[in-house]
């Protein structure tokens, strides 16, 4: 349901639903009772609520969103000590957040924006048996979750005769994440990660043509993005971002 308060303010709440299907873990053949391990549906109920805004001439739009997701019995995978793997419904979750989006057109050739994202959550009720010790991971982080998250940018244009010269750079925060349902600092993220991007480009006044000169990671940061333990042989699988990259690119629209 959207109400509009103005010409320029709209607020709006939504209540959705979905699921995932459940299913067999085949992927255990080697182990019979794994093989017999059945997961049942993942099911989500979502309710949002929010503000969407044009302000100033439509110079300015700034949008808020809060949410909640509630999930019964959600899909985990999980990799034991003895080198197996399935999938299992591990609990119920909750995920609640807010979100801020901002766009403004400064002057008719500066436009900045950006986006601020806080988020909790949590399982809930969830316990969990490997090489014969229970754990209780009720009230951990979701796996892959930050609880915060930045981003900003800013664009420039430089309008010629012949063509336009765009500049626009890209700066992103994200704060620690946990690969890993236990939150183990040795597999998580090991802090907040950032990364800034930049690009030039020269669009032909039809906008039919673009060349683009492009760095990404420009302080080649080097980052942690995922951690899978191995617990079968002792150590972890450590995935790194993308290192500083740099190239051209050439585009046609017709």
């Amino acid at each position: 349901m959207s109400y509009d308060f103005s010409d320029d303010i709209m607020g709006f709440v939504s209540i959705n639903r979905g699921f995932t299907s459940g299913g067999f873990n085949t992927g255990a053949f080697s182990d019979p009772v794994g093989a017999r391990k059945i997961y049942d549906p993942e099911i989500v109920i979502s309710y949002e609520a929010g503000v969407r805004t044009s302000l100033f001439d439509n110079r300015v739009q700034f949008n808020v969103t809060s949410f909640l997701y509630d999930y019964s019995d959600l899909q985990v995978f999980t990799f034991t000590a003895g080198g197996l793997q399935f999938i299992e419904n591990a609990s119920d979750v909750s995920i609640m957040g807010l979100e801020f989006e901002l766009q403004a057109l400064l002057t008719d050739n500066f436009e900045i924006g950006g986006s601020l994202g806080i988020l909790d959550s949590e399982y809930k009720n969830f316990s969990r048996t490997n090489g014969g010790v229970t754990e209780d991971l009720s009230g951990n982080r979701l796996t892959g979750a930050p609880n915060s998250q930045f981003n900003l940018y800013g664009r420039y244009t430089i309008p010629t005769s012949i063509a336009d010269f765009v500049l626009r750079g890209d700066f992103t925060y994200t704060g620690n994440r946990y690969f890993d349902e236990r939150e183990l600092v040795e597999l998580s993220s090991e802090g907040a990660t950032v990364n800034l991007d930049a690009r030039i480009a020269w669009t032909s006044k039809d906008e039919a043509v673009e060349v683009a000169f492009w760095a990404k990671n420009l302080t080649d940061e080097v980052n942690i993005i995922d951690v899978l333990e191995v617990g079968l042989f002792g150590y972890q699988n450590v995935w790194h971002n993308t290192p500083g990259t740099y190239g051209i690119s050439v585009g046609y629209r017709f």
